[in-house]
């Protein structure tokens, strides 16, 4: 799976506002969200960082259960 790519489908599909790219990429979305991803990621885990916590913000984790279910 390749998360930079899918990170770029979550944006286009939210249609956010790039608001800044220097060492990090700063996206706002209309509802007020503001995302921060790094333009140059010098890691190799920072795509899927970024898919996480891009999903977290904008409520799209369906891959966990309900609070309190184990």
């Amino acid at each position: 799976m390749n998360y930079r790519h899918e990170v770029e489908n979550i944006l286009k599909e939210q249609q956010p506002t790039l608001v800044r790219k220097r060492k990090h990429e700063v996206w706002k979305f209309p509802n007020g969200v503001i995302f921060v991803g790094s333009s140059t990621p010098s890691d190799r885990k920072s795509a899927y960082a970024d898919l996480r916590v891009l999903r977290h913000i904008l409520n799209l984790d369906t891959d966990r259960g309900l609070p309190g279910e184990r």
